[in-house]
C-alpha cells in the first residue's frame, strides 16, 4: 500500500514474508521508494488470509481509515509518527467491510452502505461518502475498492505518482455503472 509517491508499507504475513518485502526494497530502492514493513494479525488464521488493505485504506494524504483493533501496536505508532490522522471503523460494522474504501480524491469516498456509523465517521471527519449497496459482496469477499478497482489489491498510485484528484477514478466509475445500474448516493452533510 503506497502511503505517498515514495513510500510503500508492506503487509507482513501469510501471504508476504519479510523476505518478499526485503526484495520489494531492493527492487525499488533505486527509484527512492522506501519499503516499511507493517506485521499483520494471524486473525483468523491463514485460511482467511488478512492482508493490509483489509485493515486501513489511504483516504488523502493524510488520513487513514484503520481497523484499529487489529492493526499491531507498533504499526500505528509508525503511522502516528509520520503524521497520519486516523479514523477507526466502528468493530461492528467490520465483517461489512467497513475499512474497505475507495478514494475518488478531492475528499470523496465510495464506501458501502452497509456501514451507515463508520460512514458517519467519514462525513464527520469532513470527506463527502457515495455509498452502495454491497449485499452481493458478502460471499464474494469484496467492498468497495474490489469492485471499483476489479480487485481488492491493488494500491492508490500508479508508477509512483497518486491518483488522487485525478479524473481516472471517476472515470473508472461510469465505465463500470455506465446505466447506473447500482446506485450511488451522497451521505455528505
Amino acid at each position: 500500500m503506497w502511503l505517498d509517491s515514495s513510500t510503500l508499507l508492506v503487509g507482513i504475513g501469510f501471504r508476504t514474508d519479510r523476505a518478499g518485502a526485503e526484495e520489494l526494497r531492493r527492487i525499488l530502492s533505486p527509484y527512492g521508494v522506501s519499503v516499511l514493513e507493517a506485521p499483520l494479525p494471524y486473525g483468523w488464521g491463514p485460511r482467511y488470509c488478512l492482508h493490509l488493505m483489509s485493515l486501513l485504506s489511504v483516504l488523502d494524504e493524510g488520513h487513514l481509515l484503520v481497523d484499529l483493533s487489529w492493526l499491531i501496536v507498533s504499526t500505528v505508532e509508525m503511522l502516528r509518527d509520520r503524521g497520519w490522522d486516523l479514523i477507526e471503523i466502528v468493530d461492528d460494522e467490520r465483517a461489512d467491510f467497513a475499512c474497505n474504501v475507495l478514494s475518488l480524491g478531492e475528499g470523496r469516498l465510495v464506501a458501502l452502505a452497509e456501514c451507515p456509523l463508520t460512514n458517519d465517521r467519514l462525513c464527520a471527519a469532513g470527506f463527502e461518502v457515495l455509498t452502495f449497496s454491497g449485499v452481493e459482496l458478502a460471499g464474494n469477499g469484496g467492498g468497495a475498492r474490489r469492485v471499483l478497482r476489479g480487485r481488492c489489491c491493488v494500491g492508490e498510485l500508479v508508477r509512483g505518482f497518486r491518483i488522487f484528484g485525478s479524473v481516472a477514478g471517476c472515470r473508472l466509475l461510469l465505465r463500470l455503472f455506465p446505466d447506473s445500474r447500482v446506485p450511488v448516493s451522497s451521505t455528505a452533510r
